[in-house]
């Protein structure tokens, strides 16, 4: 479970950053897609299913999609309830990004994608635990005090 929106920023960071062969396009929606990809990651680590990742695949794609669907406006709806202040943020960007031009929200869609599929193939690598722990290593030095335990 991811515990709060600064570690689901933290995952959304380094999967975008992660993603090879980045020209300055991808690079640049790299960067508006983090509190996005954000959003849905925290949403989903909260949610009372188990389907976690599954549910940020779908709900990567659904920008429009109905809040009693997977998708950015239930994501939203869950980062902005009232006992997660902490994310309301996140939910209030989301939003936001989802009224961009839909040229715009097709290459934020895109590169999460990417950064999901990077995912899905880094579970052969064992990259995941890598992850995780270069996670933990960044709290434990911000907090100077023990890091943040990131499970999947």
């Amino acid at each position: 479970m991811i515990g709060s929106p600064s570690v689901a920023l933290d995952i959304a960071e380094t999967l975008l950053a992660s993603i090879p062969g980045q020209d300055i396009s991808d690079k640049l929606w790299a960067s508006v897609a983090v509190t996005p990809l954000a959003a849905l990651l925290f949403a989903a680590s909260i949610q009372d299913e188990t389907s976690g990742i599954e549910w940020v695949r779908r709900a990567i794609s659904n920008v429009d999609a109905d809040a009693s669907l997977p998708g950015w406006r239930q994501a939203a709806e869950i980062c902005r309830r009232p006992t997660r202040q902490s994310a309301q943020s996140l939910g209030e960007t989301l939003l936001r990004i989802a009224t961009f031009d839909p040229r715009q929200r097709s290459s934020i869609v895109y590169i999460m994608n990417a950064a999901l599929a990077l995912w899905a193939a880094d579970d052969v690598k064992g990259t995941r635990a890598a992850l995780c722990r270069v996670l933990t290593l960044r709290r434990k030095s911000a907090k100077s005090g023990a890091g943040h335990e990131v499970q999947w």
